[in-house]
This record gives C-alpha cells, sequence and structure tokens, in this order.
C-alpha cells in the first residue's frame, strides 16, 4: 500500500462545434483536446481523444470511440486510474480505468454508432456544441510495483517442481464437502508462516498426522496461497477483488506477512466507482488500516466531484456518516 500515493482528483472537460467536429472527422479520424495539467503530479498532463475508425465487430460500420490519454509519463512512473466519463445533455456515461506507463498511455472505450453523434433525437450535440466531461481518481506508483518474482533456478523454484518429496498435506473441506488434498513440503510451511511453524516444532495432533484440515477457506485460495509460498507468481491470473480478499484472510489467519502485504498492493487497482464500497466493506473486516484510508479518500473526492458510487446502500454506516460530516468542508 505504501506504494501508491493518496488518491489525486483529476478533471477534464471537452467542447467542440458540431460544424469543426465534422469538418475535422472529413480529412482525419481523430480529434484532440487541449491537455491539462493534473494537480499534485508535476509534470503529467491529460486529454481526450474522439476517435472515428471501423467497427471490427460491427460489420465495418463506423463508430465514435472517447479516449483517456496520459503525457510524459516517466520511464519509471505508473499511474492508476479510475474515472467516469460523461456526455450530460444524452444521459449517457461509463466507467473506466486501468494502468497507465510509458507503454500503455491511454484508454478508450465505444461511444455510440458514428452516424448516431449527430442524431438530434440522441442528443450528443446540443446547441452546435459536443461536450464531454471526465472525473476521476489518480495515484502514482512505480512501473515496476507489480513485477513478478524472478525464481529462475532458485531453491523455491526446484522444491515447487519436486511433487515426490512433499511430506504435508493441507486437506481442503470438511465430511460434508469434496475435499481436496494439496501437498507441501513442512520446511516450505514452515518458514513462510510462523502459525504452522509452531505447529510443526510442538506435538500436534497435525505434526503426527502429517496434514491438517481447512474448513474455512475453498480450495483455490489454499492453493494460490501454497504456490505463493513457493514464489509462483499468483497475480498474473488476473485475481478478482474477491479472491484477493480470500487470499489476505488466508495470509491474515496462518501469519504469511508478504501475502498480505501483496494482495492489498493488488487491491488497489481492484478499487472503482463501482467496487469502493464493497471493497471498504472488506477492508473494515481485514482490519486493514491503509486499505480503510485509501477507500475513504476515494470516497471522499468521489462524493465532493459528484462521481456516481454504485452499491452506496451497503457502505458501512460509520463510514457513511464520517464522509457525510467530512465532504462539505473537504479540500484537496
Amino acid at each position: 500500500m505504501d506504494s501508491f500515493s493518496s488518491p489525486i482528483p483529476i478533471k477534464h472537460v471537452f467542447k467542440i462545434s458540431e460544424k469543426e467536429l465534422k469538418t475535422k472527422f472529413e480529412t482525419e479520424n481523430q480529434i484532440i483536446s487541449e491537455a491539462t495539467e493534473i494537480n499534485d503530479i508535476p509534470g503529467i498532463e491529460c486529454r481526450i481523444c474522439l476517435l472515428k475508425e471501423t467497427d471490427k465487430n460491427g460489420e465495418g460500420k463506423q463508430i465514435f470511440n472517447a479516449f483517456l490519454e496520459f503525457l510524459v509519463i516517466k520511464n519509471c512512473m505508473a499511474i492508476a486510474t479510475y474515472f467516469h466519463i460523461e456526455i450530460k445533455s444524452a444521459k449517457f456515461f461509463l466507467y473506466g480505468g486501468g494502468f497507465y506507463t510509458t507503454e500503455e498511455n491511454s484508454w478508450g472505450e465505444k461511444i455510440c454508432a458514428y452516424g448516431d453523434l449527430y442524431d438530434p433525437e440522441k442528443k450528443f450535440i446540443v446547441n452546435g456544441e459536443f461536450v464531454i466531461e471526465m472525473k476521476g481518481i489518480a495515484c502514482v506508483t512505480s512501473a515496476t510495483v507489480f513485477k513478478p518474482f524472478n525464481t529462475g533456478n532458485c531453491l523455491s523454484e526446484n522444491l515447487w517442481k519436486d511433487d515426490d518429496e512433499r511430506d504435508f498435506t493441507i486437506v481442503v473441506g470438511n465430511e460434508k464437502k469434496l475435499k481436496t488434498e494439496i501437498n507441501i513440503h513442512k520446511c516450505v510451511l514452515s518458514v513462510r508462516s510462523p502459525v504452522f511453524q509452531r505447529m510443526f516444532k510442538n506435538d500436534m495432533k497435525e505434526k503426527r498426522e502429517g496434514k491438517v484440515q481447512v474448513i474455512d477457506f475453498n480450495s483455490d485460495t489454499v492453493k494460490y496461497a501454497v504456490a505463493f509460498c513457493y514464489e509462483q507468481d499468483i497475480f498474473k491470473e488476473n485475481l478478482k477483488w474477491q479472491q484477493l480478499i480470500d487470499l489476505h484472510q488466508f495470509a491474515d489467519k496462518y501469519d504469511i506477512q508478504d501475502l498480505k502485504q501483496r494482495t492489498e498492493l493488488f487491491l488497489v487497482p481492484a478499487i472503482s466507482f463501482e467496487t469502493v464500497c464493497e471493497i471498504m466493506n472488506a477492508a473494515i473486516m481485514l482490519n486493514s488500516q491503509k486499505l480503510q484510508d485509501f477507500c475513504f479518500q476515494f470516497l471522499l473526492i468521489s462524493m465532493k466531484e459528484e462521481i456516481p458510487i454504485k452499491n452506496k446502500e451497503i457502505l458501512d454506516k460509520n463510514v457513511e456518516r464520517k464522509l457525510m460530516a467530512k465532504v462539505s468542508t473537504f479540500e484537496y
């Protein structure tokens, strides 16, 4: 979590006349707005790109897209963004977001069929003007923050490939459910988890039987946690935020600190206007203060900028009260 800056508000409005829009699209397929500097991220600017292109999945029809683009991203920098694009006259909006680097510095989405852009009934253009507005949140981190483990020919990689010498079994499930057995080297589990280390040092039932039963986590969670103990890059699987929460709970129960830290780190890009309420509630359950602070700041900015948030009704009531008390005086 320390690898990310606090949430930073971003905003950009692009206005263009219908006449200019038509004229430019007659000779080119892209129209770019002037760039706007982002406060608190020195040297970084954003702009909106309007694009006319052929829909590859739509029988060759022309479509109209909008892209958010970041400029002057340094080689060592990455920007995680979450934004809400709106065309108020047409009552059109969409959520977007991405992880921006020097290699990938734009994100876009289809707005409508190109012909619909000029349809008076669609109201994308009103009083001869097209207006598109972007409001969002950004946070800065290092471009290498999600760099995977480089195991190469190290001991953990060799042990991972060695199935024959695994001398301990994690049994996932109970009598009423189909059980899954996951074999692991006792030495690996002991080194990564102080909880298991104590289990193996003392004359406990699990040590004598060579197995432990886990009934409060599903088999996928345990398999990912075991793979992590061998320094496998489990996060390349693009785990859903719910899976990250389960992994964090497993890591907390068995005191695997580096797994807790990594799951918190990967939860940050999973936060969006659609998931923040659920992740805030989960952060409270996990007792993750850093994640709670990030979500709280994210929610404050969203409320201040009047960005629609999904599932507000499920947000923890104490958090909701704190937000309502602070939003009117909140400045950034």
